[in-house]
């Protein structure tokens, strides 16, 4: 039988060493992988969120004309891209407005909620 000596002892405390620092590593890896991610996924659903407000902007706001059916549409994809039930709600009540102080008023709302999203 071979008997552990010294040596022995400290060469596999070395290697737990490297094998402690290696998950550690990996770990912080991990980590900062799922930061990314995280921040992908904000900057995703923020730039949906600004596509969205530069659309409602340029085909609803300081214009007198009415939208066409394609502005129309891409507004209503652009919002439900955002994915975000609040804001479509709030944008379903804008559209179905009874009349311009409802309008104005859902719009506001609206902008509200869009503007506090971005935060």
């Amino acid at each position: 039988m071979i008997k552990p000596t010294k040596t022995t002892f400290v060469i596999i405390f070395i290697m737990l060493i490297i094998i402690g620092i290696a998950g550690f590593c990996a770990l912080r890896w991990y980590q900062s992988v799922n930061n990314f991610n995280i921040l992908s996924e904000k900057y995703s659903e923020d730039k949906k969120i600004d596509n969205f407000i530069s659309l409602f902007v340029n085909n609803m706001l300081g214009t007198v004309k009415d939208i066409s059916f394609d502005q129309r549409l891409e507004m209503e994809n652009s919002v439900r891209a955002i994915n975000n039930q609040a804001i479509f709600e709030q944008w379903t009540k804008f559209t179905n407005s009874a009349n311009s102080t409802d309008a104005q008023t859902n719009a506001e709302a609206l902008l509200q909620l869009l503007t506090n999203a971005l935060k």
